[in-house]
């Protein structure tokens, strides 16, 4: 009946009924009488130190109204104290007891207080939800533009609405590019086209530099992340470069010139603090050459560059050099970029960065200015990634549709191999060049670093003889290994050596390099034990 007893004091006895009960017990004022325990009954007299009597009955562990002469309507004190003395009769320790009840009772309460907690933070939680939820419908119902908006319209929209944000997590970046994909475009879906797509590539470019400012805040070294900021911002990145495309700029300078002016000072060249400095510096070169074609806006950006080139401001040389080239003045323009020595802007100008010029050139169909400059830019391809290296080769490609350059060409890719073998290679194989082919695959060294067989099972069939030189260099690289797996490579290749012998009715020469084979290599036993094993040998 222990655990019956304690369940019972646990739950219908409030905690000071039950010390002032045990503490009765302890004092020894209380005696039992008719004791069953095994029922729980039992019936009890209580003297208080002031003499006072009181009789108690306990029936099943439970104390039921009326059976205490205290006239208690409740569990009391008294039959507290019955049950402690109960449990010291079965043999248990009544102060186990009421350090269990005082453990259940804690827990009880912790656990009331946690749930409390819980719903307390929740209703909290929900208040703030609808006051935000209040607030972004306010915001939202004010944050409103139309066509007849100024200039001066669009930044303080932009400004309220990246307030509304207050970038500075991840997921407040997703919910600004939900707003920005939903309501803002459908807000300006009506406009006139050129308007619409100035807003919206003002819009795109505003979210560019608030990525900045919070990549600012939240990344070491330079190195943007988060999923969402970096999705984000390679969105926006090729929806401009769309935008500078779609846009009629001339009609752009003509109707919306005030909103162009949002555009001329939102950038400058090569800012030290962007992490993606490079984009953005590609980004100042398209606004200029696309969009901002006003030539007293020009002439005032070149002057403004010149004054920060002067007082050491590197990264004006690169703004300047695309002014020159906008003016026609290339050779002054490459005089700029070697200005820039080992400058922190220096590797700005990789390979890539010319590539913004080369297309213009060919879509102006500038051609021997292509041709001017793919001779000037060449010995920068050296060492160039794979992909950059690909698009110089497709503007030569194109640049010979129209002029008769082919020999300069092939000599630019001599210049710059090893990287232009492939380049060079798929080109003479085309041209069925074997010989020159199979030089410029000697010249690379480590022949079967370069070679794929499957072509050579192509070739073999028409150009046997011409390949015959590669043939013998790539068996004795083989043999150079000087280990087995190399010396039956070796008779692979020696054996394709023969069967072009054969075909050219020249066997003889066969069986004179078969004896020298055999004199050369006679300390190397493997490699005359494969030759015999091919019957390669006389």
């Amino acid at each position: 009946m222990a655990m019956e007893w304690m369940r019972s004091l646990e739950q219908d006895y409030s905690l000071s009924a039950i010390q002032s009960g045990f503490d009765q017990f302890i004092r020894g004022e209380v005696k039992l009488a008719n004791v069953q325990m095994e029922e729980g009954n039992a019936s009890a007299e209580i003297r208080s130190p002031d003499g006072a009597l009181v009789l108690v009955r306990i029936r099943r562990g439970a104390f039921v109204p009326g059976h205490c002469t205290c006239g208690a309507k409740h569990p009391c004190e008294h039959a507290a104290a019955v049950l402690f003395a109960l449990t010291a009769s079965s043999g248990r320790r009544p102060e186990m007891l009421l350090q269990e009840v005082y453990a259940k009772a804690r827990q009880r309460r912790d656990r009331d207080e946690q749930q409390a907690k819980k719903k307390r933070l929740a209703k909290e939680r929900k208040r703030k939800r609808e006051l935000e939820q209040k607030w972004q419908e306010e915001i939202n119902r004010s944050l409103v533009l139309n066509t007849a908006n100024s200039a001066r319209d669009w930044q303080f929209f932009t400004k309220q609405w990246f307030k509304k944000y207050r970038l500075a997590t991840e997921q407040a970046v997703q919910a600004m590019a939900e707003d920005y994909k939903g309501r803002i475009r459908a807000m300006a879906s009506p406009w006139p086209a050129t308007q619409r797509l100035l807003f919206c590539l003002y819009m795109e470019l505003e979210m560019l530099l608030a990525l900045e400012h919070y990549w600012s805040k939240s990344t070491a070294d330079g190195k943007a992340g988060g999923t969402h900021s970096n999705q984000l911002f390679h969105e926006c990145a090729g929806r401009v470069a769309d935008y500078l495309h779609q846009l009629d700029a001339e009609q752009a300078q003509a109707q919306y010139k005030s909103y162009l002016s949002l555009f001329r000072n939102k950038l400058d060249i090569g800012a030290q603090r962007k992490v993606k400095r490079t984009f953005w510096n590609d980004l100042y070169r398209y606004l200029w050459s696309y969009l901002l074609i006003d030539a007293d806006w020009r002439n005032e950006e070149r002057s403004r560059l010149r004054e920060s080139a002067e007082q050491g401001d590197s990264a004006a040389l690169i703004g300047l050099f695309h002014f020159d080239i906008l003016a026609g003045n290339d050779e002054a323009a490459f005089a700029r970029l070697a200005q820039l020595g080992d400058s922190p802007q220096a590797p700005v100008v990789r390979p890539s960065f010319f590539q913004h010029y080369l297309d213009t050139f060919k879509a102006h169909k500038e051609w021997e200015r292509t041709a001017r400059w793919l001779r000037k830019l060449a010995p920068r391809y050296k060492g160039a990634r794979k992909e950059e290296l690909d698009m110089f080769v497709r503007v030569w490609q194109e640049l010979l549709q129209h002029l008769p350059l082919r020999e300069e060409w092939e000599q630019t890719m001599f210049l710059l191999l090893p990287w232009s073998y492939a380049h060079l290679a798929k080109e003479l194989l085309e041209q069925k060049r074997i010989d020159r082919w199979t030089d410029l695959t000697l010249r690379m060294g480590a022949a079967s670093k370069w070679v794929k067989p499957g072509t050579l099972y192509r070739l073999e069939q028409e150009h046997g003889w011409e390949l015959l030189p590669l043939y013998h260099h790539l068996a004795e690289e083989e043999i150079s290994r000087k280990n087995r797996q190399g010396y039956q490579e070796a008779v692979k290749w020696l054996k394709r050596i023969r069967s072009i012998y054969t075909a050219a009715g020249n066997e003889q020469e066969w069986v004179r390099f078969a004896a020298l084979l055999r004199k050369r290599y006679m300390r190397l036993k493997a490699f005359i034990d494969e030759l015999e094993k091919g019957k390669l040998l006389p």
